[in-house]
């Protein structure tokens, strides 16, 4: 995994790669598109060196194929863009408002796994990809200052209690969400 300036990694808990810009503000939209299309550029480049049957066939400990990995990405990010639509996110995700602000995320994860399992790779790839060129749509169209407000203010049909800004969620379901997500899916293709 290429290192993309301006993000700090740090072996988490468990393992896992955390990823974070979070504690920056952004007053320069353009420094915030070219971090979030650095990191899909990755992403694009790992599962291009991939075969269908490494994105089917393999499998983690818990299950997850790259397939469940490249749907559940798209899946959070389709969330981010029908926000821009006016729908809120758990409509997107086929999550039930109770069970999306209350539920525990690994709950919500498998329900959004099950609803795409249906897909060939090549359709979840495909699917991914328009999901990205809408939402990447979207949010060159923001404004710094629309950026850096708060969730609640810029997309009022947000579920109360969300406090970070427009670009700590869009980055958390993108750039870093990519970057969290890489690491699992090389580990798998690489262990089998």
């Amino acid at each position: 995994m290429l290192p993309i300036p301006g993000i700090v990694y740090n072996e988490g808990v468990f393992g896992r790669l955390e990823v974070s810009m979070s504690a920056q503000t952004f007053s320069d939209r353009t420094e915030f598109v070219q971090k979030l299309e650095a990191a899909w550029a990755e992403l694009e480049s790992c599962l291009a060196a991939l075969s269908e049957s490494q994105m089917t066939e393999f499998h983690d400990d818990q299950g997850w194929s790259v397939k469940d990995h490249i749907t559940h990405l798209a899946a959070w990010e389709e969330s981010m863009a029908m926000l821009f639509q006016g729908k809120p996110r758990h409509q997107t995700l086929g999550i039930e408002l109770p069970k999306f602000s209350g539920e525990n995320i690994d709950k919500i994860n498998a329900a959004i796994r099950e609803r795409w399992k249906p897909l060939s790779i090549g359709t979840a790839i495909q699917e991914f990809r328009s999901i990205h060129t809408r939402l990447l749509r979207s949010v060159k169209g923001l404004s710094e200052a629309d950026l850096n407000q708060p969730v609640g203010l810029f997309f009022p049909q947000t579920p109360p209690g969300e406090e970070r800004r427009v670009f700590e969620l869009l980055q958390a379901n993108t750039t870093d969400h990519y970057l969290e997500h890489l690491p699992w899916i090389n580990k798998l293709v690489k262990t089998e």
